[in-house]
């Protein structure tokens, strides 16, 4: 790969990590590397459209992608709202994360109000 910008790719879960260095970014690259492939939880990732290629599996947007988002909007166009959107993703990560193990998902009336906010 002398005189190219390789790509990282990377999966994990809890105790696993598989990493692969290849000359593509696109699904070419994850099918040699065999990530995504047989694949049946849930893919965490930006959205990047060839993921959706991956119909064995659920997909979730990681909290990453919105929140760049949300900076491209505070700063280039001056959204308002952008920020205080930020925030509120943040507080719902935080919940998320201070539900108990088993549970992992948080009540409907913490949802609700959550969907209001």
């Amino acid at each position: 790969m002398t005189g190219t910008l390789p790509w990282l790719h990377v999966a994990c879960t809890e105790r696993l990590t598989s990493y692969e260095v290849h000359a593509k970014r696109g699904q070419e690259a994850r099918d040699d590397a065999g990530m995504l492939g047989a694949f049946r939880g849930t893919a965490v990732h930006d959205h990047w459209k060839p993921y959706l290629k991956y119909d064995e599996c659920n997909h979730a947007l990681g909290k990453a992608p919105p929140l760049r988002a949300r900076r491209f909007l505070d700063q280039q166009s001056q959204q308002p709202w952008a920020n205080a959107m930020a925030e509120l993703l943040l507080e719902i990560h935080a919940a998320v994360a201070a539900t108990p193990e088993r549970a992992r998902r948080l009540s409907p009336p913490a949802l609700a109000a959550f969907a209001k906010r």
